[in-house]
């Protein structure tokens, strides 16, 4: 009898360990499912925002370069705007990489806990049950 009940038991166990290591499974492929829709949502928008900004830029240095009589200048005058953006953003560097990464930290942070506690919601639910 006491054999017996610890073959249940370990049928029971392995059974638990397997149930488990799908559903970890199960939990991977959706982790990966849902960060390959963002990242490819992340980069169309940012193909269809970088097309934006080059045809608007064409277009300003078109206009400058009719109201100046010189294309020439209306290209240089958006070159010399580029250039002291890319300057500004390069002397703040560090103050961006931090505010990225506290942004990036911040958001993987409030889906973990949203997971968690969605996770601890359907446990309790299932509990009640």
């Amino acid at each position: 009898m006491l054999k017996e009940n610890s073959n249940a038991l370990l049928d029971t166990v392995s059974r638990l360990v397997e149930v488990n290591l799908e559903l970890f499974k199960i939990e991977v492929k959706e982790e990966i499912g849902d960060w390959a829709i963002q990242s490819s949502l992340i980069l169309v928008v940012l193909i269809a925002t970088n097309m934006g900004i080059v045809f608007s830029s064409f277009a300003i240095a078109f206009l400058l370069g009719n109201w100046l009589n010189n294309y020439f200048f209306g290209f240089g005058t958006v070159a010399v705007f580029y250039g002291i953006v890319a300057w500004a953003l390069w002397q703040n560097r560090q103050s961006l990489q931090q505010r990225i990464k506290l942004y990036v930290q911040g958001n993987l942070f409030e889906k973990q806990a949203e997971k968690n506690s969605l996770t601890a919601t359907n446990t309790d639910i299932t509990h009640q049950n």
